[in-house]
C-alpha cells in the first residue's frame, strides 16, 4: 500500500512539473525553471522504475531514426569547425529534446492527465496572446502597412520569430479542440481564443508564419473532406482562409519591396530579406553538393564560424535560415536523411492514430462503409480524443516545418515544445486499442 501511495505521489509530482514546463517554455529567461521541471521528473521516473522493478524503456516507432540522427550528430563533431561549441550545442539541444520525448513516453500518462496538460497549455496561451496584443499596441504597433522598422509582437517570448513559431505550433490543437468540444460556453471561448491566435500571428508581421498558418488551414480543409461531414466547420475554415489571404494582399509590408526588386535592373536591385536568403541558400546547396558527407558541426553558429561573409554582408544571416539546410550543412546529407525519416515517421504515427481511432480504415472504405465524423465516432470518448490529438499533431508538424523553411526555430523552447507534443501523441499511439502500425519500430 505504501509503495502504491509513493508511486501515485511520484506521478502527481511529475505531472505538476510537466504542467509548469509547458507553461514556461514559451517564456523568455526561464532556463532554470525549465531545467528543474525537466530533470526532476527524470530522476523521479528512474526512482519509480526501481520501485516497480521495471527497468526496460518503452519501444517506439521513432527509436531507430532518433538513434541514427544522434549518431550522425556525434560524427559531425569530428569535422566540426569548433568542436567545443558543437559539443555544447549537442548536449544542450539534441540530447535535451529527446530526453524530454522519452521522459513523456515512459511516464505513460493516461488520457485524463494528458487532457489536463493540454488544458494548462491552452490556459497559458490565453495569457500569451492577451499580453502579446497589449504589448503590440503599447509599443505603437501598426496593423496595416507599418513603416520600417516594423514592430513585431513578441509577447513574453524572446522575439517575434519565436513567438510566431509558438502560435503556429498551438493553432491546430486549438482548432480541432473547438470541433472536439461539445456545445457550450467552453466551445465559444475556444472559438474566441482561436481568433485571437490568428490575429496574434498577423501582428507578428512574420511572413513565414502567415504562410505556415495558411498551409495549416489548407490541410485542415482537406481533412474536413476526408474525416468530417459538418458544413459549419468548412465555413469556419473558409472564413479563416479569407482573413489570412486578405491580410496578405492588403498589407504592403508583407511584400516589403520584394516584387518590385525582383523585376528591377541588376544595378537597381537592393538587398532584401528574400534576396539575402536566396543568396545563402544557393551557396549552402553548392557547399553540400561539393562535400555531402562532411558537416560543419552541430549548432547554427557553425555556419557563421566557417562562412562569416554572409553576416558581414547581410547582418542577420549567421545561419541558413532554413531548418533542413541547417541540418544538412551541419551534419551532412546522411544526417538530413535521418532527420527526414524521423519526421516522416512522426507524420505516419499521427496519421494512423487519427485514422484508426476514427474508424476510417482502407478496408472499411473498400466495403462501402461511410466514414464517421469526429463527433460520431462509435465507442468511447477515448477514440475521439486520440483522433483529435492525431489530427492536431499531424497538422502541427507540417505547419512547424513550413514556418522553418524561411528561418530556423527548431531550437531551444520551440523544439522542446515540439517534442513535448510529439511525446504525448506517441503515448496515445502506443495506447490505441488496435495494433495497425508496423510491428518493427524502425521501419
Amino acid at each position: 500500500m505504501e509503495k502504491i501511495n509513493t508511486i501515485n505521489l511520484i506521478d502527481n509530482i511529475i505531472l505538476l512539473c510537466l504542467m509548469i514546463l509547458i507553461v514556461v517554455l514559451p517564456v523568455a529567461h526561464t532556463t532554470t525553471i525549465r531545467s528543474i521541471t525537466l530533470f526532476l521528473p527524470l530522476l523521479l521516473l528512474c526512482y519509480k522504475m526501481v520501485l516497480t522493478k521495471s527497468l526496460e524503456l518503452k519501444k517506439t516507432p521513432l527509436d531507430i531514426p532518433i538513434i541514427l540522427f544522434l549518431l550522425f550528430s556525434v560524427i559531425s563533431l569530428f569535422t566540426a569547425v569548433d568542436f567545443e561549441y558543437s559539443l555544447r550545442e549537442f548536449r544542450g539541444e539534441a540530447l535535451k529534446y529527446f530526453l524530454l520525448f522519452y521522459l513523456i513516453v515512459n511516464i505513460d500518462f493516461d488520457e485524463e492527465r494528458i487532457k489536463k496538460i493540454i488544458a494548462v497549455f491552452f490556459g497559458a496561451n490565453v495569457i500569451m496572446v492577451i499580453y502579446g496584443i497589449v504589448e503590440f499596441y503599447y509599443h505603437g504597433g501598426i496593423l496595416i502597412n507599418p513603416p520600417n522598422p516594423i514592430y513585431m509582437a513578441k509577447s513574453l517570448h524572446s522575439g517575434g520569430g519565436t513567438y510566431s513559431t509558438y502560435l503556429i505550433t498551438i493553432f491546430p490543437f486549438l482548432f480541432f479542440a473547438y470541433y472536439y468540444m461539445e456545445k457550450g460556453i467552453l466551445k465559444l471561448l475556444l472559438l474566441i481564443l482561436l481568433l485571437f491566435n490568428i490575429f496574434s500571428i498577423y501582428i507578428t508581421h512574420n511572413r513565414g508564419a502567415l504562410i505556415a498558418v495558411l498551409v495549416e488551414i489548407a490541410i485542415i480543409l482537406v481533412m474536413t473532406i476526408l474525416f468530417f461531414k459538418k458544413k459549419k466547420l468548412g465555413y469556419l475554415i473558409l472564413i479563416m482562409s479569407i482573413i489570412v489571404v486578405v491580410s496578405l494582399i492588403t498589407d504592403k509590408s508583407f511584400f516589403r519591396g520584394e516584387i518590385t526588386n525582383m523585376f528591377a535592373k541588376s544595378e537597381d536591385k537592393v538587398h532584401t530579406p528574400l534576396t539575402a536568403r536566396l543568396d545563402v541558400w544557393k551557396f549552402t546547396i553548392k557547399k553540400i553538393t561539393e562535400d555531402p558527407l562532411k558537416g560543419t558541426g552541430f549548432g547554427r553558429m557553425s555556419f557563421y564560424k566557417k562562412y562569416p561573409q554572409f553576416r558581414k554582408k547581410y547582418g542577420h544571416m549567421w545561419h541558413t535560415h532554413n531548418t533542413f539546410l541547417d541540418i544538412a550543412i551541419q551534419l551532412g546529407v546522411l544526417g538530413l536523411i535521418a532527420f527526414l525519416w524521423l519526421i516522416f515517421r512522426v507524420l505516419k504515427i499521427n496519421w494512423r492514430l487519427a485514422r484508426d481511432s476514427l474508424g476510417f480504415r482502407p478496408e472499411a472504405q473498400s466495403e462501402g462503409k461511410d466514414r464517421p465524423a469526429l463527433n460520431q465516432v462509435q465507442g468511447s470518448l477515448s477514440s475521439r480524443f486520440k483522433t483529435y490529438f492525431g489530427l492536431s499533431t499531424f497538422v502541427m508538424v507540417i505547419g512547424f516545418f513550413m514556418r522553418n523553411m524561411f528561418d530556423d526555430f527548431y531550437v531551444d523552447d520551440s523544439a522542446m515544445l515540439f517534442w513535448f507534443l510529439i511525446g504525448l501523441s506517441v503515448v496515445l499511439y502506443l495506447r490505441r486499442s488496435h495494433e495497425t502500425f508496423d510491428s518493427c519500430p524502425g521501419i
